[in-house]
């Protein structure tokens, strides 16, 4: 437990310990990259995109409940593929 007055304290004293150097950085950006790609596609704009179209072709009642389900999907595998792919960053790092 720590007061909030020496929290301060503490994070400054850590601070320049847990920066990662620029080539650390490069390195784990060219790991995450498509991660970060496939994440990208699976906030927001998307699914507001999709709601967007669908309501200005007039089918947006009838593709509500599709829309749902591959949403759904989409986040499963997208989450599917981000343990798969941190799983091997951890072991590629411990090996």
């Amino acid at each position: 437990w720590v007061s909030l007055g020496r929290y301060g304290e503490l994070n400054e004293k850590n601070f320049d310990e847990n920066l990662l150097t620029v080539e650390q950085r490069g390195r784990y950006r060219d790991r995450v990259k498509n991660l970060m790609a496939v994440w990208s596609w699976n906030g927001v704009d998307f699914p507001l995109f999709l709601l967007a179209g669908f309501s200005v072709f007039g089918v947006l009642g009838t593709c509500l409940v599709p829309l749902a389900c591959f949403l759904a999907t989409q986040f499963l595998l997208t989450m599917l593929y981000h343990r798969m792919k941190i799983r091997f960053q951890v072991d590629a790092e411990g090996a």
